[in-house]
């Protein structure tokens, strides 16, 4: 399974009672809107792998509001052990794809790199520093935004990808 981690996924993603769970911006009050589904952890990880059926499904039903204060990294920890070890019993290995901060000039490493780094040596699963695959890239060519490539961004990411698939026999 690949999972591409940005740098906005510790905001965005939270995992609430075996569910993982997309966050809205705030309501017109202040307070942090969280969207899920309200369905069978089974239902709810097929979707997850599925990850635009999730997104698309979960803006129509809100089923959850907090507020959640500052960038507690076990949000993005716990949730990412919790689906790498539902790969594992499904017999499936979890890549992850830590995109790269394409803020500047130059494309560089997030920020979380050294957490996820950690993180995938704890737990044994793979992760490829997007940064490393697009060092001689302006950022300014394939990127949207801070975080998000373009399409020419997904298109060497893409092509890179496929080598990478292809060394490790992960077709």
């Amino acid at each position: 399974m690949l999972l591409h981690y940005s740098s906005d996924d510790g905001r965005q993603y939270r995992a609430v009672g075996g569910y993982v769970l997309d966050v809205a911006d705030l309501s017109p009050d202040g307070r942090l809107v969280v969207r899920a589904l309200p369905v069978s952890p089974s239902i709810n990880d097929f979707l997850l792998v599925h990850s635009r059926l999730y997104q698309l499904l979960t803006h129509a039903v809100i089923a959850y509001e907090r507020r959640i204060a500052g960038n507690d990294w076990s949000r993005v920890a716990k949730p990412l052990v919790a689906l790498h070890q539902r790969v594992r019993r499904a017999g499936g290995r979890l890549v992850v794809l830590a995109s790269p901060d394409l803020a500047g000039d130059a494309v560089r490493a997030n920020d979380e790199l050294p957490l996820l780094r950690q993180l995938a040596a704890d737990h044994d699963f793979e992760l490829v520093d997007l940064s490393a695959w697009l060092n001689d890239v302006p950022a300014g060519a394939i990127r949207m935004d801070g975080c998000h490539f373009n399409a020419e961004g997904h298109r060497l990411i893409g092509e890179r990808l496929a080598k990478y698939l292809v060394a490790r026999d992960l077709r």
